[in-house]
């Protein structure tokens, strides 16, 4: 009957090892204690073959009993293996094993693990036991015999005659002796030997009579057979002993030792007389013990290695080192194995042939075998051979005279195997060398699975400190007993401040009661709950968390504390919030660009209608003078409104994509507001508007150098919605000049602005009136464009305004001040009055628009040439020396305007040449100035513009 004391304060895990152990024994006896004290009186009564003995108890610890136990003599031989939950590292379990315990294993302790771990000590156990029986047998039995031995000589020394009325007893004796009795001459010739010797040798008494011992002994013994028979030889009565190899009829050798006494001096003896005797079994029952101490002390050394080596190439030299000291490890080959490629690979490795690849298939290896069968394996060279001819593995290198495998598992994978082989000595290995690997590739496996599990803990606990998101984890009445850095980065307070509090030392009073109690009516339930909260931070500003909430169950299945996720989502809130505030506005756009494009198709197709259906009526013989004026100027209007509105889409496009470019150039103010009334006057007169320009004799000589162009465009579309949005009453423009600073002021009395529009009427797409049932034609990019001008020219502009009163926009742009006499041309001078003929070049491909050119030039004292492309006007201009100015279009075939205006100026540098051209985009003017052109005219133009440009180049 096996039986096993189980020392543990936990009546479960008593119980729990009862169950897992007499279901893997049949024949077990499981006896139990909960303290160390009582643990101690029970092995001393039961006398139990293993102890278990748990490490943390009350009142005496496993480490105190331990120590008690291996002090006891009796006590000492009962294998002790610690089983704890607590204390896994190095120093508790150095500490536990150099207190005498045999093994250090951690709960929760796998079934098959503490199985084999249990059989291995029961199995060290018994031989030691067999092993202490056989010595106290032997002991008896040799002073048993000495003292037979002792008797049988004084009978001898007493009497030749008793000696021979006794000799048929003593023959008895001796033929039925399990020992061997031999009567050896002084010349070491065996003289007689007893019956016994068949049965420890094989041979009979008359195959071995007349041998010299010498014959019978193994070499390696014989010099001290010899030492010890040399000193009884001299040294009649004194009693010999010596242990030697006896040569077995099979060949082999039997362990056994000789106690004899020499009794050359007798007459009767004249020899040596000894006592042989077979310890083959006792010397394998202390190898046992001494094989059991040794791999004891190496599992020892192995533990420590994996503890404190530096490298896994540093540890499996120890552990090659240390089998050593039980086999020929000369040859010891670490094998990992990849189930993803199918592939073993050698980290470490010792070959005195060194012919190993540095990886190489599972595939009908024999290392694969292993991995395969998932099993050790001990093959001698035959065996290897028959696996090689039944197609099972192939042949790599020299082949082992033996061969061990042994795998190491992870479960039930196999992820490594411990390769040992021998390419000179068939019998280096035998059971035992396999037995013995087992237990290290076992151990091995423990330690790189705990290592794994310690590694998996830092990588935890790293995870935890190194988290972007906030854990904090609770006992179960929700005092905190851990929070990780980042919580203590959003909240400002320190980790000491918050362990042992209750972490409703965030709440802000925003969440309900409502909420808390359905979160705990959760987690108490088991199930993980999910929230936001509005909490505090310790500064008391506000912030957002996303929240999870879960269980932390232990073995016993109960709740042993709640772990909480958190996630500052302050920023995502906020973005969330302009998302929606983005959304609101891009709709309100989409509804604003929508009535857009429709009044971009109202305000195209609507100057188009006038145009296309007026045109044909001007040359219908059936309409009158007076019908023909009328359709002549709708078509006049709506060739301005046509063009004003593609203008408007042109600008916003160069403002928009920021193509706009400022070309500053002096001019006088009173230039530029002549202008503006010269066409506006005509508008407000037709509706009856007053019209209204006050202008200072001093502002009037203010020379601006900024873009004319761009201010121009500033005030037009001011006055232009000031006439458009005005039915009665009228518009004044005021100009104020101040250091630095100039601003002009328009205001009207028309239909004013809403002041919930206010804030909009700037934006781009942005009109107050978006329906198609809007009382006012025009795009609404009037104000996107001013204020958008305006921020070109580093100025600002302000509105103010009431509905049905009215609006004032306010304009103010810098200038450096500068009053001069501003003098003012008559455009309209007849060139034809001041010049002699000249000779003009028009460089224009387009009928329609030469035909345009020559009209308007018709009544002016000019010779007109045309060229259809750039060459035609090199080759005129070169032969015709009278040219005075030439009008250049630039997109023309075979040669563009760009490079014909090159071209002329290499030979007619002091030629004007003006651009005229339909791709008036932002930096064209800048592009055709490179070129060498000296003027810049974009189409459509009117009559008046052409003029006034030529007159400018010709007079100059």
């Amino acid at each position: 009957m096996t039986k096993i004391l189980a020392i543990d304060d936990n009546p479960d895990n008593l119980i729990v090892i009862k169950a897992v152990l007499s279901t893997a024994f049949t024949d077990l006896t499981v006896i139990t204690a909960t303290t160390g004290k009582k643990g101690i009186e029970l092995a001393e009564s039961e006398n139990p073959d293993v102890i278990l003995l748990d490490l943390i108890m009350p009142d005496m610890d496993g480490y105190e009993t331990c120590r008690i136990l291996k002090t006891d003599k009796e006590l000492s031989r009962i294998p002790v293996i610690i089983l704890t939950a607590l204390q896994t590292d190095a120093a508790s379990r150095i500490k536990a094993l150099k207190l005498g315990a045999e093994l250090f294993l951690c709960k929760p302790v796998d079934e098959t693990e503490l199985t084999a771990q249990v059989t291995s000590m029961l199995r060290i156990k018994r031989s030691e036991d067999k092993l202490r029986l056989d010595n106290e047998n032997l002991e008896e039995i040799i002073k048993q015999r000495t003292e037979e031995l002792q008797k049988a000589l004084i009978l001898h020394e007493i009497t030749e005659e008793t000696l021979k009325a006794s000799e048929e007893r003593f023959r008895l004796i001796v033929k039925n002796s399990s020992d061997i009795l031999v009567v050896i001459n002084p010349d070491g010739i065996q003289r007689y030997i007893s019956p016994a010797v068949e049965r420890i040798t094989g041979y009979s008494p008359n195959d071995l009579i007349q041998k010299s011992i010498a014959d019978v002994i193994h070499p390696d013994d014989l010099p001290e057979v010899m030492r010890v028979w040399a000193e009884g030889i001299g040294n009649p009565g004194r009693l010999l002993k010596v242990q030697y190899r006896h040569i077995h009829k099979t060949k082999q050798w039997v362990y056994v030792e000789a106690v004899g006494q020499s009794f050359v001096d007798e007459p009767s003896v004249q020899g040596v007389i000894t006592s042989v005797r077979d310890i083959s079994e006792r010397l394998e029952a202390e190898r046992a013990k001494q094989r059991a101490a040794t791999i004891q002390q190496i599992q020892y050394n192995i533990a420590h290695a994996v503890v404190t080596a530096d490298s896994q190439n540093e540890l499996f030299e120890v552990v090659r080192k240390e089998l050593s000291q039980l086999m020929d490890t000369r040859n010891f080959i670490l094998a990992q194995y990849d189930e993803q490629t199918g592939m073993l690979s050698a980290p470490f490795e010792r070959d005195e042939r060194g012919e190993n690849p540095p990886d190489w298939s599972a595939e009908n290896s024999l290392t694969g075998h292993v991995i395969k069968q998932k099993r050790s394996l001990f093959l001698k060279k035959a065996d290897i051979k028959a696996l090689a001819d039944a197609g099972e593995i192939v042949l790599r290198g020299i082949r082992a005279e033996v061969w061990i495998g042994v795998p190491i598992k992870a479960g039930d994978k196999v992820t490594a195997a411990i390769v040992i082989q021998s390419y000179d000595n068939p019998d280096a290995y035998d059971k035992n060398s396999v037995e013995i690997l087992e237990i290290i590739a076992n151990q091995l496996n423990i330690y790189a699975e705990r290592k794994r599990a310690e590694e998996n803990e830092m990588k935890l606990s790293k995870a935890l400190i190194q988290s972007p998101v906030s854990i904090v984890i609770t006992d179960t009445n929700g005092i905190i007993e851990y929070v990780n850095p980042k919580i203590c980065e959003i909240t400002g307070y320190f980790s000491e401040e918050l362990l042992g509090q209750n972490p409703r030392i965030f709440q802000s009073g925003v969440t309900s009661q409502e909420t808390y109690q359905q979160l705990w009516k959760t987690i108490l339930s088991g199930g993980e709950w999910r929230g936001e909260f509005q909490n505090k931070k310790k500064t008391g500003e506000l912030f957002w968390e996303s929240v999870s909430i879960t269980p932390i169950i232990d073995l016993s299945g109960r709740i042993s504390n709640f772990l909480a996720v958190k996630e500052d989502i302050t920023e995502r809130k906020k973005n969330i919030e302009e998302l929606e505030k983005a959304k609101h506005r891009a709709e309100a756009g989409d509804r604003l660009k929508s009535a857009f494009l429709e009044n971009i198709s109202h305000e195209i197709r609507t100057p188009l209608n006038g145009i296309l259906g007026f045109a044909p009526l001007v040359i219908d013989p059936t309409v009158t003078d007076d019908e023909k004026q009328e359709y002549l100027e709708i078509l006049n209007t709506s060739g301005k409104r046509l063009i004003q509105t593609v203008t408007d889409y042109m600008d916003i496009s160069l403002l928009v994509s920021g193509n706009m470019k400022i070309k500053p150039k002096q001019f006088a103010i009173v230039k530029l507001i002549n202008e503006l009334e010269s066409a506006f006057k005509q508008r407000c007169q037709r509706k009856n508007l007053l019209l209204e320009i006050q202008l200072s004799e001093i502002q009037k000589n203010i020379i601006l150098n900024t873009d004319h162009e761009l201010l121009r465009k500033i005030l037009f579309h001011l006055f232009d919605n000031a006439v458009k949005f005005t039915e009665k009453g009228g518009i004044k423009l005021e100009c104020y000049s101040m250091p630095g600073i100039i601003r002009f002021t328009v205001k009207d009395t028309g239909i004013g602005i809403n002041q919930q529009a206010l804030p909009n009427i700037f934006d781009k797409f942005y009109q107050e009136e978006t329906k198609l049932t809007r009382s006012h034609e025009g795009s609404g990019l009037g104000l996107t464009i001013v204020d958008e001008l305006l921020k070109l020219l580093g100025g600002e502009i302000l509105v103010e305004s009431e509905k049905l009163k009215g609006s004032l926009f306010t304009i103010s742009i810098p200038y450096e001040s500068n009053s001069i006499e501003a003098v003012v041309k008559d455009k309209h001078e007849n060139l034809s009055n001041t010049m002699k003929t000249r000779t003009i070049v028009i460089a224009e491909d387009d009928e329609d628009n030469f035909y345009f050119l020559k009209v308007s030039l018709r009544s002016q004292n000019f010779e007109i040439l045309r060229a259809k492309n750039g060459q035609d006007a090199v080759d005129i201009i070169k032969t015709n020396k009278n040219v005075c100015l030439v009008l250049m279009d630039l997109k023309m075939p075979d040669l563009d305007g760009y490079e014909a205006t090159k071209q002329i100026k290499a030979f007619r540098s002091d030629l004007p040449i003006i651009a005229v051209t339909a791709y008036a985009m932002s930096g064209d003017e800048e592009k055709t100035l490179e070129a060498g052109c000296d003027g810049y005219l974009p189409k459509p133009f009117s009559r008046e513009q052409i003029l006034d440009m030529i007159h400018q180049y010709i007079t100059n």
